[in-house]
């Protein structure tokens, strides 16, 4: 079973899909709750989406083996990428394109290993930032998009989340002792946990959410380092905690 999980052709695919669908669900939820229809251009979206969060996988993958893709192919995923976007503008708005470009560049720090960039502090803000409240706002907000406390909150919970899932990743790629950002990690369970006692106090059934957060955490560190150096499998572990996560958050 160990072996299975550690399998590529197996594991990429389902972090694939689980990381795709946690980035989305939180978006489309809320427009479904508003009982709009869906974005112009949504097919367009969720292909961009699966090909970025696929360039991501193996961009972390190559980071690992101290490698990095050649200049043809993330020409050609860029390309592919811009074509992507381009459509999804015409097909929505302009503004939509606009800030895709802008996820666009966060995921280009990733290709030059000697940036560095998924051991910095900037990996887990812009991951949250992006896949937390960008992605979504796109999905589930009309235009004019009003920025107030009411329209952000919701969102809160996944930017949280996707830091956490980030700080992961970055415990696995580091080529240094990852204690700093197991420190990291601590902070931002603590930031979480603490949000959550904000949402309990207001409403009493966020304590259920709590308590089934807390488990995920448990179980998600438990099998971490059950996995320790099969990195494959605890990307997949990653991906169900994140999936999970976002499922007890909405």
């Amino acid at each position: 079973m160990k072996k299975f999980f550690d399998k590529p052709a197996i594991v990429v695919p389902l972090v694939l899909v689980l990381n795709t669908i946690a980035i989305m669900w939180p978006g489309l939820l809320t427009h479904i709750q508003q009982n709009k229809p869906l974005l112009s251009g949504i097919f367009w979206l969720i292909a961009y989406l699966l090909l970025s969060e696929l360039w991501q996988i193996m961009s972390r993958r190559m980071y690992v083996k101290r490698k990095q893709f050649t200049w043809i192919v993330y020409g050609v995923k860029l390309l592919i990428s811009l074509i992507m976007i381009f459509i999804i503008a015409c097909q929505s708005r302009w503004s939509v394109g606009v800030l895709l470009l802008m996820y666009e560049l966060y995921q280009s720090l990733l290709y030059r290993n000697s940036f560095r960039y998924i051991e910095t502090i900037y990996y887990p803000l812009l991951t949250a930032f992006f896949k937390g409240f960008v992605i979504n706002i796109i999905l589930s907000i009309g235009y004019p998009f009003v920025l107030n406390w009411g329209n952000i909150q919701p969102f809160v919970l996944p930017m949280l989340v996707f830091f956490i899932v980030a700080v992961f990743y970055q415990i696995i790629c580091t080529h240094n002792k990852p204690g700093s950002f197991y420190m990291l990690l601590t902070l931002a369970l603590i930031a979480t946990l603490g949000f959550f006692i904000y949402l309990s106090i207001q409403h009493p059934v966020n304590i259920i959410r709590l308590i089934v957060f807390i488990l995920l955490v448990g179980a998600v560190l438990y099998g971490f380092k059950q996995s320790k150096r099969r990195p494959m499998e605890q990307e997949l572990y990653i991906a169900l905690f994140n999936l999970l996560s976002i499922l007890v958050c909405y």
